[in-house]
Parts: structure tokens; sequence; C-alpha cells
């Protein structure tokens, strides 16, 4: 069975197994999630999420709250495969049952490597987008068993915590498919972490689920995937390939799909005026034009969850404002009618040759017609944070500065900056959360 072979692969992983690189990257995430979260802790999807927190001390609570914030504003890193999910949202399961576990910065780091082979695998291996289901129901899978292995349960028990999770907690993919997006975008895999992580625990008290959960007659193939194989030996180990290599860091916070139109038209807009501008074309991927560049809703959003996601607001931003960040999705740029009046000079289509390039790239295509009749383009294939074109040591930091400025002040900066850096040195998480606490 499915679930037992992967309760194998996460009990026998040890931290020896992990590379240096992979060692050094699960760090870049951390810091590149802490900045995401810190900058998202006065959101009000984040307040409520820590409202609720805050009244009992459980890691699964703790853990919807920190996945919350990670996700909130769209900046957390992205995995493109046959389906686009976000590996860095198992963080937040990994930081609360570590913090509760009071388990050290080594065992952080399996845990998050090991979250992100599982759901990064899951995801290459069926698509759950194509059956109209959300990404995230992976994340039971990944989240559980990186809860479970920092709980120390054993195989059996893990492999219980997989049927646990995936026995009922399906999510719909209406999540980013409503006319406007909702709140919910953000806290959609924190939910998913927080069953996994009580599905761990049941499992820990002696709980059982329902076995073959991936291939039974009922099971996650037959009613949502269709069958799929795991090849398990390729998983990321010593000697093998880890998939936390191939994620993707954004560098705007916005929908990944988006990353490389918003590099394309700040190349543009620094060669040209606004005012002579007449239309502006993108050239998209399937992904590209399906969830984000399709819809009435995108050239007339409401809400900075449908904003962030919405191709000709984006590119439209990026024009008339020259940058992309966590202001460009505030009700009142969303509502500046100057930037609704020149989204009407933009339109979408799919590029078939840019389709055959994905998921090996997100690219885009932008076309410009000015009024006197010339024309200008610029493609991305691989924008900057790509794996093909890597964001540097230095320039995580730069951005996780620029995302917590308002929120933490230099030495804190500093503090968590060099605490990360030195996670596999760190007896325990206590001493990040009295960071950020303070």
């Amino acid at each position: 069975m499915i679930a037992d072979k992967l309760a194998k692969y996460a009990n026998e992983l040890r931290y020896a197994d992990l590379p240096d690189k992979v060692v050094h990257e699960v760090k870049r995430r951390f810091l590149d999630s802490l900045g995401c979260a810190v900058g998202a802790r006065a959101a009000k999807p984040v307040i409520i999420a820590k409202t609720i927190a805050s009244r009992v001390r459980i890691p699964a609570l703790w853990a919807f709250y920190y996945g919350t914030m990670i996700r909130y504003l769209d900046y957390n890193d992205s995995y493109i495969t046959k389906d686009p999910p976000h590996p860095s949202d198992n963080l937040g399961a990994v930081w609360a049952v570590a913090e509760a576990a009071k388990a050290s910065g080594r065992d952080a780091i399996l845990g998050a490597a090991l979250a992100y082979e599982l759901q990064c695998r899951l995801n290459d291996a069926a698509s759950l987008r194509a059956g109209g289901w959300d990404h995230v129901i992976y994340g039971l899978v990944s989240s559980g068993l990186a809860a479970g292995k920092l709980m120390k349960l054993s195989q059996p028990l893990l492999m219980q915590t997989v049927n646990l999770a995936l026995a009922g907690n399906f999510s719909s993919r209406q999540v980013r498919e409503s006319t406007e997006l909702s709140m919910w975008k953000a806290c959609a895999f924190a939910n998913v972490a927080r069953n996994a992580i009580f599905a761990a625990m049941l499992a820990k008290e002696g709980m059982s689920g329902p076995n073959e959960i991936f291939e039974g007659k009922y099971g996650l193939m037959k009613q949502i995937t269709g069958l799929f194989t795991l090849d398990i030996k390729r998983f990321g180990k010593r000697k093998s390939h880890f998939k936390i290599l191939d994620c993707w860091i954004k560098k705007w916070p916005a929908e990944i799909h988006s990353q490389s139109a918003i590099q394309a038209a700040l190349e543009l807009r620094s060669k040209i005026k606004l005012s002579e501008i007449d239309r502006i074309v993108i050239e998209t991927h399937e992904a590209g034009h399906t969830i984000i560049g399709s819809g009435k809703e995108k050239w007339n959003p409401q809400t900075k969850e449908t904003a962030d996601h919405s191709l000709p607001y984006i590119v439209a931003a990026a024009f008339v404002d020259g940058k992309i960040n966590a202001n460009t999705f505030s009700l009142s740029r969303i509502r500046d009618q100057r930037l609704l009046l020149f989204m009407k000079k933009i339109s979408v289509r799919e590029s078939p040759a840019l389709t055959k390039l994905y998921p090996g790239g997100a690219a885009n295509k932008i076309i410009v017609r000015l009024k006197s009749g010339k024309m200008l383009e610029k493609r991305v294939d691989y924008q900057k944070g790509h794996p093909k074109n890597p964001m540097s040591d230095r320039e995580l930091e730069e951005k996780f500065d620029a995302v917590t400025k308002p929120h933490l002040s230099p030495q804190q900066q500093k503090q968590i900056i060099s605490w990360v850096w030195n996670l596999e040195k760190q007896k325990n998480l206590i001493q990040l959360t009295n960071i950020l606490r303070r």
C-alpha cells in the first residue's frame, strides 16, 4: 500500500541523509517563509487565526496560525509540476509541532525536507486541479508525516496518520475559482496542516484509519486523481535528488505564474512612457491563462485575493507603479480608477509555444503597441527566483529585510537572520518564537 511505503520512507529518513546543499536550502526556505509570515502579521485572516490559536495551546491550531501567516501575502515559494503547490506551506506545521515537541533545529530541518519531498513527489505523480480538487490535499500527507516524524511516531503509526488525514479532509478547487477569491485562499493549506497534525495526534493515541486510502474502491485514486505510481526508491536520500532544490522562490508578492510577466513588464516600462501605450497583449501558458488570465473579475478585482491572482491587474500595476509589493494589493490601490482604466488596454491570450515550455518554466511574453504604431515586446522564460535563475542568499536577506521592516527592528531582523543560518545548531525553536513575540 502506498500509505505504508510513504510511512516507511518517512520513518527511515535521517538528518545524515540530507546533503549539505539540501540543509542550506531548507534554511533559505525558513528565512523566506518567516519573512512572509512576519510581513502578514497584521492581516485580518492572520489575526482571526491567532485569536483562535491563542485560546488553547494546541499545535494543530498554531500550525493553522503560522501557515496562514506564511501564505497570506502570496510571497512564499512554489513548485510547478502537474499542479502548482506552495511547499513552504508545510513549514507552519513543522514550526508548530517542532516548537511543541521541543525538537532541535536539526529535527526541524529534517521535517521540512521530508515535507517538501512528499508534497512535490505527489504533485509530480497526479494532478488534483484537473479534477476540480485543490492542490493542498497532498499536504495532508506531507504535513502529517512531517508532524509524525517530529513526534517520533513509529512506521505503523505514521501509516495511520496518512490514513486518518486523507479519510475525510478533501478540499475543493472552488477555493481558487470563485468569482471573487476570499480570505480562505490563505488558509486552505493551513487548514489541511491543522487536520494532518490532528491525524498524527489521533494515531499516536491508537486511532486507526481506513486502509488502502490511495488504492481502495473509494480511495483517492478512484475518486479524485486516477491511477498513478510512485517510485519511492527515487525519493530524496543521501545519494539521490531532493525536490526542495527544484522549488521556485518569489521575487514579488503575487501568484507564481505572474512572476515572469512582472519582470517583463518592469523591463519594458523603463523604455517607454505610459502615455505612449495604446494596447498591451500578454501571451501566457495554459496555467497562466486558466488560473490568473481569464474571467471578468480579473479586470475588476474587488479583493486582495483576486487582485494577486489577476494577471492583467498585476501587469497594469507593474507598468503604472513601476513596482510590485504588498501595497499593490491594498483595497485603496485595487480601486484606483487610473489603474482600472489602464487595465482596459490589456488583453491576455494563451500561447501554445509557451504552454509547451510548462512546467519547466512559467514563461510570459508582453507585447506593447504604442500610439505611434511601434511595437515592443519582452519574453521572460526563467524569472528571478527560478532554479535556473536563483536568488542569492544576500538577495533573500534583502527580501526578508524589506518585507519585515514595518514589523521588526533592525536588531530583530539581524537576530532572526543569524538564527536561521545557524538552524542546525539550535536546541529548539522556542528562542525564535520569543524573538518574534518581542
